[in-house]
């Protein structure tokens, strides 16, 4: 507040007995020894109301008698307006850091890296406290604390609620080995013998963290804070193999590597004409007390944090069988949350963690009171079990659910678990690419043919209806008709068959009105390819299953321009794998794909982009009520396109009580 506009000349008392014996302005000498960084003023008017008699000799004086007045950078590293703040400044290669905190205890996170890379400093730890104890109950004294860090450490302050902390950062030039260094985590009280250090990845602007570490037992565990708070709670990792290999417990760190990242790619059709991709990366190497190795590969970006297992090529785990999936999403409290338990269903307000039942969709968005909004899911899941999540054994928890084992070859990799987070539900959907960066670069080098555009689907299932639909769509403005189930007839009859182009009686499962004239396809897309108009076939799964190889290149033949692809099964990681081994044999015949009903995605469209939509949500056939509507861009929404199948003109819309909407409402749904 008042800092913004420049130097304040905040007369700084420090052994005043005020500071002590009045109620109102009782501060921790930690606290106003942390003044001394934390206000700017030339000059610095300390120990305004302090007498010479005292002072007895503190050792804090030493800070006060180095801190410099006059800075050449200022660095926030964290603060919440009215409740904490942690300031660094340096003077040439000196840094000083100082926390003041109020109204509850707290413990701030502080790392380091604003620090030059691979530098060690000599740290300098003001803590509250008396000297010799590591307990903070005598807040008229300092406790004072020394050690190593580096700009990959991350200091601990535990401040009462009148309380602070205060470092002086000395560059050290020679006699540190690597062993001294704090390499993660300045812990407030002894570490166990067993006790492992933290690491942390940073996003580059510093808001969101992730920290790693091993419990006593050698357990994997995370983190996730934004501005400094608590977002995600210790959470469990891991995972489990049928050849013995269990990544739960007794593991130990064997290596770490840091990187960063930062690029911007344009997508062939999205959101947004240009994406960037920025993150700060961790990969852990772990090690069972067998021998089995797992890497844990980390992302922290701005919109969230991201993380993956790989297991490695190793002796004696080649082939592999992953029975379970331990990942966990811990919050600090019972908040509000956004859950439907199949990919079609209906979201609902008032459902807190508590209510979360098994089998809930992902994304699941989850509103922190006072902020912010945390949206947390799955990217980059080609052939691996779907995620769903389940209630945790704690409280406030839900951890993946698997489906079935998962079968491999090592190096063998999981998809991405991510943790998106926004200050406000808007930010999550305009921040939701993040999921696309958590998959690989377009795979297509050719994408002149994959054109996206407005579909009006064929009501009438024949020559005629047809040629019809494709005058409604060039007079319109549309791109594409589509012939939906029942086309090739029904699914039910076995003689139906999805390589004919003309049918005698098609089926009408979908449509409105019955026609009993055949109908032409390869004639329809003549015609529609003269008024500049694509066609899209509807298959089903039962008929791709029986002939898929064979049908994409008909259909490429016949000037189709997309399928969608429909009924598909989803949830194991056979199905998985069959989707998207569709999606791919579609790019080879440059034929574009819509998935319908239960699949959802994540991420997989900015591999392959002729992906266009899939369904995954419960679309207007289903007329789900208003509430509905505005629910879905904050949730649904956050994975991707999704096929809405927008109705405008039928009755349903204005004759049901249920699903009534104003035609502006529908409208809208095109934006």
């Amino acid at each position: 507040t008042r800092g913004l506009c420049g130097a304040f000349d905040n007369t700084v008392c420090i052994y005043t007995p005020r500071l002590t014996n009045e109620e109102k302005s009782k501060k921790s000498r930690a606290y106003q020894l942390a003044k001394a960084v934390m206000v700017y003023s030339p000059l610095q008017h300390l120990f305004w109301y302090d007498l010479p008699e005292d002072f007895r000799g503190e050792p804090e004086m030493e800070f006060l008698k180095q801190i410099p007045v006059s800075w050449h950078e200022l660095r926030v590293v964290n603060g919440v307006i009215g409740q904490y703040v942690t300031i660094a400044r340096r003077h040439g290669r000196e840094w000083y850091i100082g926390t003041l905190n109020a109204n509850e205890p707290r413990t701030l996170k502080i790392p380091l890296r604003f620090l030059k890379p691979h530098q060690p400093y000599s740290a300098e730890i003001y803590h509250e406290g008396a000297p010799g104890s590591r307990e903070p109950a005598d807040l008229n004294k300092i406790r004072i604390e020394k050690t190593i860090v580096t700009f990959e450490s991350v200091i601990m302050a535990e401040c009462s609620d009148i309380g602070g902390q205060c470092i002086r950062l000395v560059p050290v030039e020679s006699g540190i080995t690597r062993h001294s260094v704090l390499p993660a985590g300045q812990l407030s009280v002894p570490p166990s013998p067993l006790a492992q250090v933290t690491h942390d990845v940073i996003s580059p602007r510093g808001r969101i963290a992730l920290s790693f570490c091993l419990t006593e037992t050698g357990a994997p565990v995370y983190s996730v804070t934004f501005d400094g708070a608590p977002v995600l709670l210790e959470s469990r990792m891991g995972l489990v193999t049928a050849e013995g290999a269990s990544f739960l417990y007794g593991l130990k760190v064997t290596g770490v590597d840091r990187g960063s990242h930062d690029e911007t790619w344009a997508p062939v059709v999205g959101e947004r004409s240009a994406i960037r991709d920025c993150y700060n990366s961790l990969a852990v190497m772990l090690e069972t007390a067998t021998g089995h190795k797992l890497q844990l590969e980390i992302r922290a970006y701005e919109e969230g944090v991201g993380f993956r297992y790989t297991i490695p090529k190793q002796n004696g785990l080649k082939e592999l069988t992953i029975t379970d999936e331990v990942t966990e999403f811990r919050f600090t409290g019972n908040h509000t949350c956004w859950p439907v338990y199949v990919a079609q269903g209906e979201y609902e307000s008032g459902h807190k963690l508590s209510d979360v039942k098994r089998e809930c969709e992902r994304p699941l968005t989850v509103e922190i009171a006072g902020g912010p909004c945390v949206a947390i899911g799955e990217a980059g899941m080609l052939d691996y079990f779907r995620m769903r999540l389940e209630p945790s054994d704690r409280p406030h928890a839900v951890r993946v659910m698997p489906n079935g084992v998962v079968t491999g070859t090592a190096p063998f990799s999981s998809p991405w678990r991510f943790v998106q987070i926004g200050e406000t539900p808007g930010q999550l959907l305009e921040e939701n690419y993040l999921i696309l960066n958590l998959n690989p670069p377009c795979a297509i080098e050719d994408t002149s043919w994959i054109k996206p555009g407005k579909v009006y689907r064929a009501m009438v299932l024949s020559t005629e209806g047809g040629k019809a639909s494709v005058d409604f769509a060039a007079e319109r403005g549309l791109q594409y008709i589509l012939f939906d189930a029942g086309w090739y007839g029904s699914w039910r009859q076995p003689e139906s068959d999805a390589r004919k182009p003309y049918v005698e009686n098609p089926g009408h499962l979908w449509t409105r009105a019955a026609d009993p004239k055949p109908l032409d396809v390869k004639e329809v897309v003549r015609y529609a390819n003269t008024k500049g108009i694509g066609v899209i076939l509807y298959v089903d799964r039962a008929e791709l299953e029986k002939q898929s190889p064979q049908l994409y290149p008909l259909y490429r033949e016949w000037g189709v321009k997309a399928v969608k692809l429909g009924c598909v099964q989803v949830g194991t990681q056979y199905w998985a794998k069959w989707i998207h081994d569709q999606v791919r044999l579609c790019a080879e015949n440059r034929l574009m794909v819509d998935i319908h009903d239960e699949y959802r995605p994540t991420g997989f469209e900015r591999t392959w982009p002729h992906l266009m939509s899939v369904e995954g949500v419960a679309g207007d056939e289903a007329f789900a009520p208003a509430t509905d509507g505005t629910a879905k861009p904050f949730t649904r929404g956050l994975c991707g396109a999704f096929d809405n199948t927008v109705c405008i003109y039928t009755p349903r819309l204005t004759n049901e009580e249920k699903s009534k909407k104003s035609r502006a409402y529908q409208l809208a749904k095109a934006v």
